[in-house]
């Protein structure tokens, strides 16, 4: 039983470096289009729900505010599907920019609040000039490298204990043999 598992250990960890390699490998303008994409597929099919159930709401307003919250989802859907990367820097750069720039204007200690809020002030900005493919990339690459290691290490720490248990069944087995003269 303890070897069976040894064995799959083995096995996961070849596996495990295997997909580290491939997250190193993919291109992450295409991750995020495919992505970007199949958000922006789900968002254009809840839109079209939206409109589906305006002739069931009760009040003008409700049936405005439907219509509308369902036309900016439809849109945003759509531009999700046609634009995936420049949406992405547009939605970093309004998260990572616009909003810890908003909340140091209206805070009364805008020194405190410039503390704050450098680190998004900084990740936006790197995020812009250098697009989120680039840091996507990145990231890819360090998760990558970490799933290659920890994979490595079972397999290494695998194969150890393989040969430690092989020893002693060995051992084992020649303490166990009785010579006949």
């Amino acid at each position: 039983m303890i070897k069976q598992n040894i064995y799959n250990n083995i096995i996961l960890s070849i596996l495990g470096i295997i997909l580290g390699i491939i997250i190193c490998v993919i291109d992450p303008s295409k991750l995020l289009a495919v992505i970007f994409t199949c958000a922006g597929i789900f968002t254009v099919f809840c839109a079209i729900i939206s409109l589906l159930e305006l002739k069931q709401s009760k009040s003008e307003k409700e049936k405005n505010y439907v219509l509308i919250s369902a036309i900016i989802m439809l849109a945003i859907g759509l531009l999700l599907i046609i634009y995936p990367n420049w949406i992405a820097t547009i939605i970093c750069g309004v998260f990572l920019l616009a909003l810890p720039i908003y909340r140091i204007i209206i805070n009364n200690n805008r020194l405190n609040a410039l503390k704050k809020e450098a680190t998004k002030l900084i990740l936006g900005v790197i995020l812009i000039f250098f697009g989120v493919g680039s840091v996507v990339k990145i990231l890819l690459y360090i998760a990558g490298g970490i799933v290659i290691l920890v994979s490595t290490l079972l397999l290494v720490y695998s194969i150890i204990l393989l040969v430690k248990i092989n020893k002693k069944e060995k051992k084992n087995k020649e303490d166990n043999d009785v010579i006949d003269v």
